[in-house]
């Protein structure tokens, strides 16, 4: 079905908005990519269309094959390389906008520019200023990163910090990708408390800083999900023993 869904989404990119894939596969086959396993994930039921892409693009975000999203496509070679460049860095990148965003924005800013642009061959700027435009925000910050940079996406658990009775949890943004933040705390009397941030968080600083409760012991900390790109999950784990 995944397949089917993302033909029909070539008819809008890059035909009907007339992109050029050849210069920026992302805004061709990263969008197609993306947008399509939105409409999966509606109609099929107990289905997550995001892990494969996410836990793919996390294993391969550290290697050779990272290529800035902005150097042209017809650049790349080596076909491992331009999966990577076309396909699951943008499929990711747009995922994490869209949650930023949340569904409604993002649907309007994407009908929108699909209506600016179409059969005028935009350029990436075009995306960039249409997105801003709608949603009314400075992403530089989030562009910079995601398309015209290398790097990788990881996110890890800093410390934990106590003074006098307050506790706090430091999450740290060791890689220069910025991503959502999903913290699941488990406390000793057995209850859990669920901590979720947009990436949004990392506009300003690499560092996330959680107030805990103060009358509670914690047992467990796991930071990260299956639909967050983590090119180092092995630092997301905090238990009490290596806390003390």
């Amino acid at each position: 079905m995944h397949l089917t869904a993302h033909e029909i989404g070539h008819t809008y990119f890059p035909f009907h908005v007339m992109t050029n894939e050849s210069f920026y596969a992302f805004m061709d086959e990263g969008l197609v990519s993306f947008i399509p396993r939105l409409v999966n994930g509606i109609l099929l039921e107990n289905e997550n269309p995001m892990r494969g892409i996410v836990q793919s693009y996390a294993a391969q975000a550290t290697t050779f094959r990272q290529v800035p999203l902005m150097v042209p496509s017809d650049m790349i070679s080596d076909y491992a390389a331009y999966r990577v460049h076309a396909y699951t860095r943008p499929a990711n990148a747009f995922f994490v906008l869209q949650q930023m965003l949340g569904e409604e924005l993002f649907k309007e800013v994407i009908f929108e520019y699909i209506q600016r642009w179409k059969k005028k061959h935009p350029t990436p700027y075009d995306f960039f200023n249409t997105v801003e435009d709608v949603a009314e925000m400075d992403l530089t910050w989030f562009w910079n990163p995601w398309f015209f940079e290398k790097g990788y996406p990881d996110l890890a658990i800093e410390r934990i910090q106590k003074e006098n009775n307050r506790q706090e949890l430091v999450v740290e943004k060791r890689g220069s990708l910025p991503v959502p933040v999903r913290l699941k705390i488990r406390f000793k009397d057995g209850s859990e408390e669920t901590v979720k941030r947009s990436a949004e968080i990392w506009k300003k600083s690499n560092r996330f800083v959680y107030q805990l409760p103060e009358n509670k012991t914690i047992s467990f900390i796991y930071l990260g999900g299956m639909n967050i790109p983590d090119s180092y999950p092995e630092n997301n784990f905090y238990t009490v023993n290596n806390m003390e």
